[in-house]
């Protein structure tokens, strides 16, 4: 029913870490393939002392793959199934979550599935995007609402084809335009309310979302200008709630020529769009942007402090778990005392 391909090229020292995490994340009954695209440092050697082989396929190849859709395919063919997820050597499963996710494609056999996405990190081992997302009971939310979501093609698991690894942060005009072909094309797509792939947790800078959609705009026929940015708010919302701080003023320059690239006939109904980018839409008619976009990094930096925190005490309750309490030591003290 469902494999997973890992492609691997000259990277022994990522072989470790992500194997210690399939071997236990992955069911027994969920075919893994690793595709070696010519490696020529340790990587087979790492694999060996890993015992990878002893679980996984492993399909060594003497040259790269020309796309992400042979390697599905390759992966596809090796583990005699309909449905592929691609990983790359950073991304981790979501625990017990994969077993779920078989069943309820065995159930339903769509044409493709929206995953919700998510993220791994020291900070937020999961943080999806979950404030447009459709509620879990919703598996055929409309394509609409699809369309509407974090535009990661990568969340798409699809039938006998593969979505391309395009991030929507690094870059945002293929992704988006590779999100909308795919979410309005395929013929059945369901939504499964849960993640399931987790990503290392992105720190992007907002200004190449908030170019590529300057660049979109442009190119819009001016009768659809309005409906095409109410799309892309929902997505540039996205790349400004995890833009850092230290890129404020690249985000600042750019958000200022989306502004002036916009029709004014259209920056009221900009303004009033809901989340981040109609907030800063609203800043800019009260010709405050900087100081909202100073507030937002401040709240992501807050944000990230928050998660430090919470991890640092939940270390220390594990070290205090760990270690003697203070009767223990009290105890030991009068007895070394008596001696």
């Amino acid at each position: 029913m469902l494999a997973l391909g890992v492609m691997t090229r000259n990277a022994a020292g990522q072989i470790a870490p992500c194997w210690n995490h399939l071997r236990r994340a992955v069911p027994d009954d969920v075919p893994i393939v690793f595709l070696d695209e010519g490696s020529v440092d340790g990587t087979f050697v790492e694999m060996a002392e890993c015992r990878v082989e002893a679980r996984a396929d492993v399909v060594r190849l003497m040259r790269p793959v020309a796309d992400r859709a042979t390697a599905a395919a390759l992966v596809r063919r090796q583990a005699k199934c309909d449905y592929v997820i691609m990983l790359a050597l950073t991304d981790r499963l979501r625990p017990q979550a994969l077993a779920p996710f078989c069943t309820w494609l065995a159930q339903h056999r769509p044409n493709g599935a929206v995953l919700a996405g998510g993220w791994w990190s020291l900070l937020a081992p999961t943080a999806p995007l979950a404030a447009r997302s459709p509620s879990p009971d919703q598996v055929q939310p409309g394509r609409a609402r699809l369309r509407a979501l974090c535009a990661d093609p990568r969340r798409l698991v699809l039938d006998r084809q593969v979505a391309p690894a395009l991030d929507p942060f690094a870059t945002p005009g293929p992704a988006w335009a590779a999100w909308a072909d795919l979410v309005d094309t395929t013929t059945e797509l369901m939504y499964y309310p849960e993640p399931v792939v987790l990503r290392p947790f992105p720190e992007p800078s907002a200004a190449p979302a908030l170019r590529a959609a300057a660049d979109r705009l442009a190119q819009s026929p001016a009768a659809q200008r309005m409906a095409s940015f109410a799309l892309m708010a929902g997505w540039l919302g996205d790349a400004l709630a995890l833009s850092p701080a230290r890129a404020a003023l690249d985000v600042a320059d750019s958000a200022q020529d989306l502004w002036a690239g916009m029709p004014r006939d259209m920056r009221l109904a900009a303004a009033d769009l809901p989340g981040p980018m109609g907030a800063l839409c609203a800043a800019f008619l009260n010709g405050e942007p900087l100081s909202l976009l100073s507030l937002m990094a401040t709240a992501r930096q807050e944000q990230l402090v928050t998660l430090l925190q919470a991890h640092q005490n939940t270390l220390r309750d594990d070290v205090d778990l760990a270690l003697p309490g203070p009767d223990y030591l009290r105890a030991l003290y009068a007895r070394v005392k008596l001696q």
